[in-house]
């Protein structure tokens, strides 16, 4: 850490975000972007010679040609998220311009006291987040004993998987308590593959992580409801990012024992690959319309159905 932090202060460059650059389109193509700096180009000519027609007219002609090319690439855009058919990539399209990220500025504390200042709003927060948490009883779920699976004794990776697990980072994700955001793990990934998968090897061995990855920056996140009760909104923890890599491996090798073996049930939706809420709603809705179905046709199916569905109750 200390060598990526020198690193850092000897060779990235520290400028402050403008808000014209926070704003800037991320699937800008380069076409757009040459005519984007001409037309600063021409406009800067217009100030200065604010009586020229002539630079009047070809700035006017580069902002219609502008305007042009940036609505056929919002187009092109849209067009290739409902092709694409991904629900996923649909939601973050549409959330990205529903959310609110305006900053909390008061909100209503438990004993319904308004609170205006940061420190006890984010106070508030934290005793609000503690007193939902659950905390783990540290018991595992006894395995029947019809389904013996072998255990997972020890996990084992290569430098391949830190690198394909630093490849999956997301560029634009904010940095943990150490200060490093995921970009330059992945600008800097082929030089710190191998120093990663020794320190992780390691931790793995001695079981024990540092203790700055058991930190986060909590956010919170409005979902619902009003703005200024605590308990419409729910915590969005960011961690270091080595932190995240360790764990994207160690769940994908838990995820494939687990597959491997044929222990998660077909009706398993929340973490399995390719499934989702969505996709369990679907289920639900399909298998609601084939028992209304097989009640209409055939009522001598009823007990084939109750064997399948336990919770099946025939209506006549």
């Amino acid at each position: 850490m200390s060598v990526l932090y020198d690193a850092v202060d000897l060779f990235v460059p520290r400028f402050r975000v403008t808000r014209t650059q926070s704003k800037r389109h991320r699937h800008t193509s380069r076409t757009v972007a040459k005519l984007t700096a001409k037309k600063r180009h021409l406009w800067r000519q217009v100030r200065a010679r604010p009586f020229d027609s002539l630079a009047l007219m070809k700035y006017r002609d580069c902002v219609h040609e502008w305007r042009r090319l940036v609505q056929q690439q919002e187009i092109s855009v849209e067009e290739n998220i409902i092709s694409a058919d991904n629900v996923n990539t649909f939601y973050k399209f549409v959330n990205k311009r529903l959310s609110n990220r305006s900053s909390v500025l008061s909100v209503t504390d438990m004993d319904g006291s308004e609170l205006i200042n940061d420190l006890d709003i984010a106070n508030a927060f934290n005793d609000y987040f503690a007193s939902v948490v659950v905390n783990s009883n540290n018991l595992t779920p006894a395995i029947p004993s019809y389904h013996v699976v072998s255990p997972l004794a020890s996990i084992s990776f290569s430098e391949g998987d830190v690198l394909a697990a630093s490849n999956k980072l997301k560029s634009n994700l904010s940095a943990g308590p150490d200060g490093l955001p995921p970009l330059l793990f992945k600008r800097v990934k082929h030089a710190i593959t191998v120093p990663l998968t020794l320190v992780f090897r390691q931790l793995l061995s001695v079981g024990c992580v540092p203790d700055e990855w058991k930190n986060a920056v909590i956010t919170p996140v409005h979902k619902k409801g009003s703005t200024s009760s605590l308990t419409n909104y729910r915590p969005i923890s960011i961690t270091c990012v080595p932190c995240k890599l360790l764990e994207r491996i160690v769940v994908s090798r838990i995820y494939n024992h687990l597959v491997f073996n044929d222990v998660l049930h077909c009706e398993q939706h929340g973490f399995v690959r390719g499934l989702s809420t969505y996709t369990s709603l679907n289920d639900w809705t399909r298998n609601t319309q084939l028992s209304y179905i097989l009640i209409l046709l055939k009522p001598s199916m009823w007990y084939s159905m109750t064997n399948c569905f336990p919770n099946f109750v025939p209506v006549v």
